[in-house]
């Protein structure tokens, strides 16, 4: 199940067929693809940058791209890696 991060709260989102797809690329990225109706209440508030928890997994991903047409959207994520990339360890070494 999907689920928009709001901050009043986790929304569900009702993917269409419920046939979301995560794929797991071979530089790491994961990436999360879901199509959802435009007139679903839930279109107007999703937006890049938006954060979406997929509940299997337990990731939270990113929105990247939305490809809207006349009656459903394409939504494309990327797996969110802000909180792994906003440390730098400087005085690394093997031994540790």
């Amino acid at each position: 199940m999907l689920e928009l991060i709001t901050d009043s709260g986790n929304t569900g989102i009702r993917d269409i067929n419920n046939d979301y797809f995560i794929t797991h690329k071979y530089d790491g990225r994961n990436t999360l693809h879901f199509e959802v109706y435009t007139d679903d209440p839930i279109f107007s508030q999703l937006a890049e940058e938006a954060m979406v928890y997929e509940t299997t997994e337990g990731q939270t991903y990113l929105i990247k791209g939305i490809n809207a047409g006349q009656s459903t959207a394409d939504i494309d994520c990327e797996i969110d890696l802000d909180d792994w990339r906003k440390d730098v360890y400087l005085n690394y070494y093997n031994n540790t």
